[in-house]
């Protein structure tokens, strides 16, 4: 899998003899592990330490315009971490407007005690977690890794825990769960002097130009295939992996990978019991003879797999579209692949004016009208359930305004951090820099993606596009009957002081009397409970170092002296 794990000490420190191995760099004030996912031709190194220089470069991810780049600063390195430490020497801070991709990368300079902690401008797939005390400056791409490695008290950030809850997936902003341990937002970078014992976090705006409107119209369709084409040339295995749904975004891919040649291709598929797109995704495949079909429907045991769940996404974001990243993830580990084609982001991507000024202020209007004695009223008429019940976010909501789209990094960070757990790298085709240009130009042209839609379907075959443009509904989890394979299990945790103590027993009541009725927001406080179990009790703290957890649900369940009181329902 894909981690960095990195200390920067503020005091000179004596770590005796200086180290440079395959994942791990240490001198006198700097200490870096890192691993990477082996999975592009010139992605095989994870760092590298210019002799000349003095300038240690290390990247995980993928640069998707190396070419590019390679021609405009005449260098003929195979390696995208040596062609990264060369850019940053040629240009400095600038070089970060030149890089295209997912990615993650580390610089730090020796000989001036400076470096640099940024990501790609949408904040690459895998969080960025850093903790700076007196003693230095810690950073990580992974939670577990950066709390088994420092000592600090650790405390549930309950304005966090709110703004988790009011969000619905994730925590907006910098905090996180745990309180003094941040996360690198998009369209920032950490930039860090060990002369000073400092770190600041700096904001970014990337500089992308745009065409002219006849050329965005044009090259659409041809930026998104130049990207897929790009990642396929470079990967080492010879299967393509897709993940297929029944949309217009994953079949735009296998139709480009097929277009483009790819002998081998195998696409998955994951489902709920009830509501899934096996049954179209079947009907599309039928048009690909030579594509190898993984189709995988998600069992009720999958509850209990829940803790190894967290312990994978490590308390980033949550939905029920969980299980399904994770069913996907085993999938493909079971396969071995190293990379996988996503369609993730597309919308956010190509549609450039989903989010009008117009839909911002009925949103803040909505809001208004829910937290008056009129949406007491309505809510007390139409009984109308929210992922987490309006009344309990009123009393103590936070006041967190995220400076980027979170809904993007949501999308982003799903399956980003839970294949990458995995050992899969994800390849995600419609997040460049030409395409996000493209679509800002055309606006509303590509509104709810259309002028995209229509120039696929002239592209593939009619009966293909038949499909696809007719679907009735998108994939997703039953989380009902997930969380009624044990009942009994997840009620004895809602049942707690400590879930109490978040939303208030009034509600803990309401919600245990028609738990079929609320099954999202059940599943959501069962995953701040075991968060709090997981990574801030200390209880599992000699696992920290392993990548998953093989403890089900129902070893989680309460003493029942720990419950606020007995269940309301039979089960």
């Amino acid at each position: 899998m894909n981690y960095i794990y990195g200390k920067v000490n503020w005091a000179k420190a004596d770590v005796g003899q200086e180290i440079r191995e395959c994942n791990h760099f240490r001198n006198t004030w700097i200490d870096l592990y890192i691993n990477r996912i082996v999975a592009l031709k010139h992605g095989k190194n994870p760092f590298f330490y210019n002799e000349k220089t003095d300038i240690l470069c290390a990247l995980i991810g993928y640069i998707s315009n190396l070419s590019k780049i390679k021609k405009q600063i005449k260098i003929d390195l195979c390696d995208d971490v040596a062609v990264v430490e060369e850019l940053y020497r040629l240009e400095g801070i600038k070089f970060i407007d030149k890089l295209d991709g997912i990615f993650t990368v580390i610089i730090f300079d020796n000989k001036l005690r400076k470096g640099l902690c940024f990501q790609d401008n949408h904040g690459s797939n895998l969080p960025l977690y850093y903790l700076n005390n007196e003693d230095g400056f810690a950073f990580s791409t992974s939670l577990k890794l950066l709390l088994n490695n420092s000592k600090f008290i650790r405390e549930l950030d309950y304005t966090s825990i709110f703004a988790f809850l009011s969000n619905g997936n994730t925590v907006p902003g910098e905090s996180t769960l745990i309180k003094h341990v941040k996360k690198l937002v998009p369209n920032t970078f950490i930039s860090f002097e060990v002369e000073r014992s400092a770190c600041n976090v700096c904001k970014c705006q990337p500089l992308i130009e745009q065409p002219s409107l006849s050329d965005a119209k044009e090259n659409l369709i041809a930026s998104i295939q130049d990207n897929a084409r790009i990642l396929c040339s470079a990967l080492v295995q010879k299967t393509r992996f897709l993940a297929l749904s029944s949309g217009y975004d994953s079949n735009f891919i296998l139709h480009t990978l097929k277009d483009s040649g790819a002998d081998k291709i195998c696409a998955v598929t994951i489902g709920g019991q009830k509501e899934n797109e096996i049954p179209q995704v079947k009907e599309i495949l039928k048009f690909y003879s030579t594509v190898d079909s993984a189709v995988h429907i998600i069992s009720p045991a999958l509850i209990q797999a829940l803790p190894d769940i967290l312990w994978r996404l490590e308390g980033y974001v949550f939905e029920k579209g969980i299980f399904l990243q994770y069913a996907l993830g085993k999938v493909l580990c079971e396969k071995n692949a190293l990379a996988v084609f996503l369609g993730e982001c597309a919308d956010q991507i190509l549609d450039q004016n989903r989010i009008s000024i117009f839909d911002r202020l009925k949103e803040k209007i909505k809001l208004l009208v829910q937290l008056s004695i009129i949406g007491d009223v309505y809510y007390l008429i139409k009984k109308k359930n929210e992922p987490i019940h309006r009344k309990v976010i009123a009393r103590v909501r936070p006041n967190v305004k995220a400076t980027y789209d979170t809904n993007f990094d949501f999308i982003l960070k799903k399956n980003g951090i839970m294949l990458n757990s995995f050992g899969t790298q994800g390849l995600y085709v419609y997040i460049n820099k030409t395409t996000q240009a493209i679509s800002k130009k055309l606006g509303k042209l590509n509104s709810k993606k259309m002028f995209f839609k229509k120039s696929v379907e002239r592209l593939v075959l009619p009966r293909v596009a038949g499909v696809f443009a007719h679907r009735k509904h998108g994939g997703s989890t039953d989380t009902e009957y997930l969380m009624f394979e044990d009942l009994k299990s997840v009620l004895a945790i809602i049942q707690t002081t400590f879930i109490e103590k978040i939303v208030g027993k009034a509600y803990v009541r309401t919600i245990c009397k028609k738990p079929e009725a609320y099954s999202e927001p059940i599943l959501q406080l069962v995953y701040l409970y075991l968060f709090n179990e997981l990574f801030v009790s200390g209880k599992y703290d000699s696992r920290l170092c392993r990548e998953s957890l093989e403890v089900p649900l129902a070893d989680f369940v309460p003493q029942p002296e720990d419950r606020v009181f007995n269940a309301t329902r039979a089960v």
